[in-house]
C-alpha cells in the first residue's frame, strides 16, 4: 500500500476502511500462534472501530468511569452529575449496560455510542435493567457541559464475559480515564492490566480511592500502582460516607479541565490510539513473518525430502544394467532387414522360442515369470523408497518450531502409507507406458541419425549380411544343413551389431542416453511422490506472500490526530 511519489494521499477513511480489511483477514494455522495473532487483531480492529473511524472534530469528549466490581463507580457517577442517573446496587454486576450521561443537546446529536450497538434513551435512574448486548443507555443530565460526556462502565473484572467486552470497548472509544478502585481492589491484576492498557492508549488519568479511610491504603496504591504507570496524574480519596459531594468536588474540577482543553485531549487519545495500533501492527507483521518462515522451512523440507528419495532412487537405478538400451537396438534392427535372409531367420527363430518357451516354462524359468520378478524388484525398490521419505516427513515434521507442534501433530495424521499397493501398481504401469515411449523415441532419433548418414548404414547392413550369410554357410558346412546353432544366429549378429553400433554412436552418447532414461524414470516417480505428499501439502498451509510488509505498509500510512480531526 505504499504511496507513489507525488500520488495524493489517500482520505483517513478510506485508509482505516482498507487498514481494517487487511487485519481482518490474517488468519494464522498454527496452534498456540494462531491464538496470540487473533488476540492481537482483535485488538487493533477495536481500535479502528471504536475510535478512530468514529474521530471527528465534532465528537463529544468522552471520560470514562471504570473500575472492579462494587467499587462505587455509580455513586460517583451521580455525585459528579448532581442527581441519581445511575442505579447504586450493593449487587455484583449493578451496572449491566454502559450508562451515557450528557447534556440533553449533545446525546441527541447521537445515535449511539459505538458502531453496532443500540440506544436506549432513559429519563431518571438507569443502568440496572438487562438488555441485550451490546446495548447503551443514554441518561440526560443539564448539569454537564455540552460536547462533554461521563460513561459509567459495567465492572472491568466481572465474571460475566459481555461485563469485561464493554469495559474494554469503551476504554478504547474514551478519550480520559478515571478509575475508580477500593482498598480491598486497588492491587488486583485485572485493575492494574486495564489502568496499563489506558496509559498505552494516551488516555488522560485520574483515580479515585473510594471508600478509603485509610492513608495507608491509599500512599501504597499512589506508589506501587498508580505513578509508576500514570505518572503525576491527579489521585483522590473519598471517604465512607453518606454525603460525599463536598469530596467530589475535586475530581469535578479535573473533569471540567479536560472539557475545556477536550481538543488536546482527544488528539492525545487519538495519537495514543494510532501508535497502539501501529503497534499492533508490527506484532502482527511479526507474527505472520515467523509462521511463513516456519511454514516455508517446513514446505522446503518437504520438496528436500522428496528430492532425496528421488535421488535414493536414481542411485539404485544406476547400479542395475541398460536393458533399455537393448530395446533401443532390437528396434533400430528393423532398419537393417535383409530380405529373404530375415524372413528364413524369423521363421526359425519363432519355431525355436516356442521349443524353448515351453521347456523354459516345465522348468518355471518363462519369460512371464522373468517379467513378474523385475516388477517386484521395481516394486520393492519403489517402496523403500516411500517409505524412507515418509520416514524423513516425520522426522521434519517432529522438528519444527514449539509453537506450531501440535499442528504438526495433526500434519502427521494426513501422511499416507506406504504399503498402499494398488497406487504402487498403477505407478508401475504408468511408468512402464514412460520407458516404453522413451524406447520409441530415442530409437527415432538414432534411426534419424543414421538416416542422415546413408554410408554408414549401408555399411551396417552389409556387416550385418556378411555376419547371417557367412554363420549359416559355415553352419551348413559343419553339421550338414539346418540344426539347433542355426536359432543362436541372429541372437548373436543383434548383438553384436548393438555393440557396434554402441561403439559407432561412442561413450559420451551412451551416458546421455541412460541419463536422459533415468531423467525420464526420476519424472515418473516424483510425480508419484508428488501425488503421494497431496494430502500432507494440503494439510499444511501454504504462507501468503508478501503479507507482512503490506500490513507495515498500511501501518505507515495511518493518519494522525489532526487529520483524523478535520
Amino acid at each position: 500500500m505504499k504511496q507513489p511519489t507525488g500520488a495524493p494521499r489517500e482520505s483517513p477513511a478510506s485508509t482505516l476502511t482498507q487498514c481494517a480489511a487487511l487485519v481482518a483477514s490474517v488468519r494464522l494455522r498454527t496452534g498456540a500462534h494462531a491464538v496470540q495473532a487473533d488476540e492481537v487483531r482483535e485488538s487493533a480492529l477495536a481500535i479502528i472501530r471504536d475510535k478512530l473511524a468514529l474521530a471527528s472534530g465534532d465528537r463529544p469528549l468522552l471520560v470514562l468511569l471504570a473500575g472492579g466490581t462494587n467499587v462505587g463507580k455509580s455513586t460517583i457517577c451521580n455525585l459528579l452529575v448532581g442527581e441519581t442517573v445511575s442505579v447504586v446496587s450493593a449487587l455484583a454486576r449493578g451496572t449491566k449496560s454502559p450508562v451515557v450521561c450528557g447534556a440533553r443537546a449533545t446525546l441527541e446529536r447521537m445515535e449511539t455510542l459505538l458502531p453496532g450497538a443500540a440506544t436506549v434513551r432513559a429519563e431518571g435512574a438507569a443502568g440496572s435493567a438487562t438488555y441485550r448486548y451490546p446495548t447503551v443507555v443514554f441518561a440526560p443530565s443539564d448539569s454537564l457541559p455540552d460536547g462533554c460526556l461521563l460513561i459509567d462502565s459495567p465492572d472491568l473484572d466481572s465474571d460475566y464475559a459481555p461485563n469485561r467486552a464493554w469495559a474494554d470497548r469503551l476504554l478504547h472509544a474514551a478519550d480520559a480515564l478515571v478509575l475508580v478502585t477500593t482498598p480491598e481492589k486497588y492491587h488486583d491484576a485485572a485493575v492494574g492490566s486495564f489502568l496499563r492498557q489506558a496509559s498505552g492508549l494516551g488516555r488522560a488519568l485520574a483515580a479515585v480511592m473510594n471508600k478509603s479511610d485509610s492513608r495507608e491504603a491509599l500512599e501504597d496504591f499512589v506508589q506501587a500502582v498508580w505513578t509508576p504507570v500514570a505518572g503525576k496524574a491527579p489521585v483522590l480519596a473519598l471517604p465512607r460516607r453518606a454525603d460525599m459531594r463536598d469530596e467530589a468536588a475535586p475530581l469535578s474540577v479535573v473533569i471540567e479541565g479536560w472539557c475545556a482543553n477536550r481538543v488536546a485531549v482527544k488528539a492525545s487519545a487519538l495519537d495514543g490510539s494510532v501508535h497502539a495500533l501501529r503497534m499492533h501492527l508490527e506484532r502482527l507483521a511479526e507474527l505472520v513473518d515467523e509462521e511463513h518462515r516456519w511454514l516455508d522451512d517446513l514446505h522446503q523440507g518437504m520438496a528436500s525430502a522428496a528430492d532425496e528419495a528421488v535421488r535414493a532412487y536414481r542411485r539404485q537405478v544406476r547400479t542395475e544394467r541398460f536393458e533399455e538400451l537393448d530395446r533401443v537396438f532390437r528396434r533400430l534392427m528393423r532398419e537393417f532387414r535383409i530380405p529373404v535372409v530375415d524372413d528364413f531367420y524369423d521363421g526359425v527363430r519363432s519355431l525355436g522360442t516356442a521349443v524353448v518357451g515351453r521347456a523354459r516354462h516345465r522348468l518355471g524359468d518363462s519369460d512371464d515369470q522373468g517379467r513378474a520378478a523385475m516388477l517386484e524388484r521395481e516394486r520393492r525398490r519403489v517402496t523403500g523408497v516411500c517409505r524412507g521419505l515418509l520416514v524423513d516427513l516425520a522426522r521434519r515434521l517432529e522438528g519444527v518450531p514449539l509453537p506450531i507442534r501440535d499442528s504438526s501433530l495433526r500434519w502427521r495424521a494426513s501422511m499416507p502409507e506406504c504399503a498402499d499397493l494398488p497406487r504402487i501398481d498403477a505407478f508401475l504401469a504408468a511408468a512402464e507406458r514412460d520407458v516404453e515411449r522413451w524406447v520409441a523415441e530415442e530409437s527415432e532419433t538414432v534411426a534419424r541419425a543414421l538416416g542422415a548418414r546413408p554410408g554408414v548404414r549401408r555399411l551396417l547392413i552389409g556387416v550385418k549380411s556378411c555376419l547371417q550369410i557367412g554363420a549359416g554357410v559355415l553352419g551348413g558346412i559343419l553339421t550338414g544343413g539346418l540344426n539347433v546353432s542355426d536359432l543362436a544366429v541372429v541372437p548373436a549378429v543383434e548383438r553384436l551389431m548393438a555393440f557396434l553400433l554402441e561403439r559407432g554412436l561412442g561413450h559420451p552418447y551412451f551416458l546421455r542416453c541412460r541419463s536422459r532414461l533415468l531423467d525420464v524414470r526420476e519424472a515418473s516417480l516424483r510425480g508419484f511422490l508428488d501425488e503421494l505428499m497431496v494430502p500432507l501439502r494440503q494439510a499444511v498451509p501454504l504462507p501468503e506472500p508478501g503479507l507482512a510488509e503490506r500490513i507495515r505498509d498500511v501501518g505507515a500510512q495511518l493518519p494522525g490526530a489532526r487529520e483524523l480531526l478535520q
